[in-house]
């Protein structure tokens, strides 16, 4: 597995020249030579002419192209009426759909049998490799990150499919993420099931995965993560780390903190209780639901006045927050931030095989990593 490190600072680069660094030349060599070993393997004869690595990257530069151009059907972009000649004349349309769908980057008849029934994701494995191996050279100069869920859109079968409700894609792969408040990407680990490469899982699956991600931000870092990954046990053990945490938690996860029934508060109240060591703070606070929350860094104060809209007046008043609501709203939605930007310009393929919508989602995650690499640089 990639190790990290931390670049030092140097000049600014373009965002393709960012690209680079997650696909690497190396990457496509192996897209190329094992897209025609599978192909040879497969219809016993070699592809002529052969597929070679500068014809991949135009295979991927013409994918970033139509996820900026959304065309009803791939096969309109080559039509005498809707014609693309930036693509077009790059690839012909039959070439175009021959590496996709022969396309590879791992031999099949390499892999032992009994990794492939270790890594599920096995044929993607090189990939997944290189670009979190740049994730992890990002320099981590910030201080605040948020964990959450990631979702890979997928409707084919496959073991590791995932339903997750409330995401806007809840059908496909599962992917944990770490990022930087604004949305960089800097880790990741995709759902595997019990073959997930986890170290520690003596506190459950949400929090091994926390765990498992923050080995790579420096100590004193501050986490924020929602109610599927926190339990108090994964604060007290981020603690002995140098990590603080921040998080929405359930009800039946913590004993011994009593609060006030959700009925007799009204909206903006708070109730704070900490625990006997003073190290983790669990606040209740109701806007327009109660919502638990706890803290080994940040408390109820001070306190702050945020807009919510009231239904009763139809109009905005000012509603007491407490602190560690405020920085949570502030710093958790990275992922989010993301998703929404790969969702934008998501490189579509109509596909049931499993291998190529995560080859297509790295691919987008590489795009808009880069593109946050160059604006923040």
């Amino acid at each position: 597995m990639p190790t990290l490190i931390s670049e030092p600072t140097e000049e600014v680069l373009t965002p393709s020249e960012y690209f680079n660094r997650y696909f690497t030349e190396e990457i496509y060599e192996l897209f190329a030579f094992n897209t025609n070993v599978y192909y040879q393997s497969s219809f016993n004869k070699q592809l002529n002419p052969p597929v070679t690595a500068t014809e991949i990257k135009k295979f991927f530069g013409i994918n970033g192209i139509l996820g900026c151009i959304r065309y009803p059907r791939i096969k309109m972009v080559w039509m005498q009426r809707f014609r693309l000649s930036c693509i077009a004349e790059a690839m012909a349309r039959e070439r175009f759909f021959l590496l996709r769908v022969n396309l590879h980057i791992v031999d099949k008849g390499s892999v032992s049998p009994e990794i492939q029934t270790q890594n599920k994701l096995w044929l993607v494995q090189p990939l997944i490799d290189a670009v979190r191996g740049r994730c992890l050279q990002i320099p981590r100069d910030q201080s605040h990150f948020s964990i959450d869920e990631q979702m890979v859109p997928f409707l084919g079968k496959r073991p590791v499919r995932q339903f997750v409700k409330g995401k806007p894609r809840p059908v496909g792969l599962k992917n944990y993420v770490v990022t930087s408040s604004k949305g960089l990407v800097l880790d990741f680990e995709l759902h595997q099931g019990d073959t997930t490469p986890l170290s520690d899982r003596s506190l459950g699956l949400g929090p091994a995965i926390v765990l498992r991600l923050i080995n790579t931000l420096p100590r004193g870092s501050f986490v924020y993560f929602d109610r599927y990954f926190t339990t108090i046990p994964l604060l007290e053990k981020m603690l002995t780390l140098g990590i603080e945490g921040t998080g929405t938690i359930i009800t039946n996860r913590f004993k011994g903190y009593q609060f006030p029934k959700d009925s007799s508060m009204n909206r903006g109240d708070y109730h704070e209780v900490v625990n006997n060591k003073k190290d983790i703070c669990v606040i209740k606070w109701k806007d327009s639901k109660t919502v638990l929350t706890c803290s080994t860094a940040i408390g109820a104060l001070p306190l702050h006045k945020v807009q919510r809209y009231d239904k009763v007046t139809k109009s905005y008043i000012e509603v007491i927050c407490p602190d560690m609501i405020k920085n949570y709203n502030e710093h958790m939605g990275g992922v989010d931030v993301s998703d929404q930007m790969m969702e934008v310009y998501r490189s579509w393929h109509k596909t049931r095989k499993c291998p190529i919508k995560l080859i297509m989602h790295l691919f987008d995650l590489a795009m808009v990593n880069s593109w946050y690499e160059y604006r923040q640089s």
